[in-house]
């Protein structure tokens, strides 16, 4: 069962769109993965959680993850923390949270495990600097959330995905990743670069016009 969702606003100084794609792993009916896409006033929170393991019982991690994030913190590492102390007991999960500051288009990112952003720019076609996830297990053992901003620009792609998503892909195997809508992305990437044998999830969140009023 894919899960899919999707939101376009464009009442801040930022326009932006985005769509989440989630397949659950091969065989499984559930996924351990799950999203979480909310603005509250100029802040947009994202969130990609992979719960450890597979099928229900990582499902309800990820789902009890998800609920908790409902009402998040605007300092990153801080939700991390209490996220952290949430999940204990539980199997853990690998996390990334980002906000995006939609008064100066700035992105403050903090990951735990196996999560992924990435962002790519049209103009020159390559990676802007990675962002990065430090080892660990949200609920099990982790060191010091640890925040890391970057700039965002018009046309900039913003990618989170799981590891059942290869890590490393070459953006250049998939020609349509600056041209294509966001739903077509997000797909596209679980469809193209996803492991069978592995819930694959991906948020695709583009940037469009930057106001400068």
């Amino acid at each position: 069962m894919n899960h899919n969702g999707e939101s376009r606003i464009g009442e801040s100084k930022i326009d932006f769109d985005y769509f989440y794609s989630i397949r659950p792993c091969l065989g499984e009916r559930l996924s351990g993965d799950a999203v979480i896409v909310k603005q509250q006033d100029n802040l947009l929170a994202m969130a990609i959680i992979d719960a450890l393991g597979h099928g229900n019982h990582a499902h309800e991690v990820a789902s009890a993850a998800r609920s908790y994030l409902q009402n998040w913190h605007s300092d990153v590492c801080e939700t991390m923390v209490y996220l952290h102390q949430h999940l204990q007991d539980s199997l853990g999960a690998a996390v990334g949270l980002g906000i995006l500051d939609l008064e100066t288009n700035q992105l403050s990112y903090t990951g735990v495990g196996n999560t992924v952003i990435r962002i790519l720019r049209q103009q020159n076609k390559i990676d802007v600097p990675r962002l990065y996830s430090t080892e660990g297990i949200v609920g099990g053992d982790i060191r010091q959330p640890k925040e890391q901003k970057i700039q965002l620009y018009r046309s900039d792609l913003v990618l989170f995905y799981t590891d059942g998503v290869k890590e490393h892909f070459d953006p250049q195997k998939y020609q349509g990743i600056f041209t294509d809508d966001v739903m077509t992305v997000a797909k596209n990437i679980v469809r193209l670069f996803g492991r069978n044998y592995d819930d694959a999830t991906c948020i695709a969140l583009k940037i469009g016009t930057i106001s400068d009023d």
